[in-house]
């Protein structure tokens, strides 16, 4: 469910753009670096490319793990991504500069790096063309 909650939340806030003003882009807030990886996860969805959007979906999860297990409110986190995203959908650059810059502090991250192939797997079911492989 709450995996579906990520998707569901990319997608709204995509199609939600507006003109609205947001705070600047943190790569270090989880809001901020959610809205980024479901950014890059919707263009590669887009292009075809279920596999990068497995892995941007992935991200987004360990993302949203690692707020609760540090005692955050993922839904908080949600509506400040939706947010944001509403904010800064329109502005290319920022969004993909801060999507670098958060997959730059995963990729130094030993534990996401450890739970990658892993949360890769959860993450395949929920796009649509490995759903489609998947069933007979």
């Amino acid at each position: 469910m709450r995996i579906r909650v990520v998707v569901a939340a990319a997608s709204i806030a995509l199609a939600g753009c507006s003109n609205a003003t947001a705070a600047g882009a943190d790569s270090n807030n989880p809001a901020h670096c959610l809205a980024a990886f479901n950014y890059d996860a919707y263009w590669f969805k887009v292009d075809n490319q279920p596999e990068k959007v497995a892995e941007y979906t992935a991200r987004g999860l360990y993302v949203l793990e690692k707020v609760k297990s540090g005692g955050g409110s993922q839904a908080e986190v949600l509506a400040e991504a939706k947010q944001f995203s509403v904010g800064h959908v329109k502005d290319s650059k920022q969004m993909d500069a801060l999507g670098l810059a958060c997959g730059k502090a995963l990729a130094g991250d030993a534990q996401f790096r450890a739970e990658f192939a892993g949360l890769i797997e959860k993450a395949r079911p929920l796009v649509p063309q490995f759903e489609a492989a998947a069933t007979p």
